[in-house]
């Protein structure tokens, strides 16, 4: 029993615990570039990219001009992470790993590093000072369940208003993040989160991701609705 306790304990120690690259020359590199501004990104896990880290798909990345000409691609959105960021949560194979979750990241490039130690290709090396972690993934906000619904766009919901840039983004981009809207009118998209039937045939309440966008197709407002049935 004593054995299987401290078993116990361990595997819940190491799935606690975090596992962070942040050495001593990359310090060293971070405070080199102390003039340099901070970037903030937001970022998602893609297993399908050239990079070992992260895809962002949001935010402007800096880059030095002595690192700017050592890049393979200097309008690469990939890119590898150091200092202040669990590489665990974005390791496959660790406890931690959740494909759901997105990134707030902020910090600099430091340095333009290759992809892999056998590769010659290089990307921006961003050393993380702070990061967000929260609720967002394209393919399960777009994933539906029974009946029409979509199981996971209520977990989701809030953390896309509260972190994506939504307000002057183009129907296009907005598309590119959530897929295609669950209804369109003349000056307004809209995304369904939830419906509750109760004991009727149609919908008593639903709820939906509403976005208003101008004549040249640029959001203008981003907000959640519920709708329900007889209100005024």
């Amino acid at each position: 029993m004593r054995n299987i306790l401290l078993i116990l304990t361990t595997i819940l120690l190491v799935s606690c615990g975090h596992d962070y690259e942040n050495t001593a020359e990359q310090k060293e590199l971070f405070k080199a570039r102390e003039a340099e501004p901070f970037d903030t990104l937001i970022c998602v896990f893609t297993s399908s990219t050239g990079s070992t880290d992260l895809y962002y798909l949001q935010g402007k990345l800096t880059f030095p001009t002595d690192i700017k000409s050592q890049l393979s691609d200097t309008l690469t959105r990939d890119i590898k992470v150091c200092g202040n960021f669990p590489k665990d949560l974005i390791n496959m194979g660790s406890w931690n790993y959740n494909s759901e979750l997105a990134f707030k990241v902020i910090g600099k490039t430091i340095l333009a590093d290759t992809i892999r130690a056998y590769l010659k290709d290089r990307v921006p090396l961003f050393f993380v000072t702070e990061y967000t972690k929260f609720n967002y993934d394209y393919h399960s906000w777009t994933e539906k369940g029974d009946l029409g619904t979509f199981p996971k766009r209520k977990k989701m919901v809030d953390d896309i208003l509260k972190y994506l840039k939504l307000k002057g983004q183009t129907l296009k981009e907005i598309n590119n993040l959530l897929g295609q809207p669950d209804y369109t009118e003349k000056d307004e998209i809209g995304y369904k989160i939830e419906e509750d039937y109760g004991t009727d045939i149609d919908p008593i309440r639903t709820t939906t991701l509403t976005f208003k966008f101008n004549q040249d197709s640029i959001i203008t407002e981003a907000r959640k609705d519920e709708w329900k049935k007889n209100s005024r």
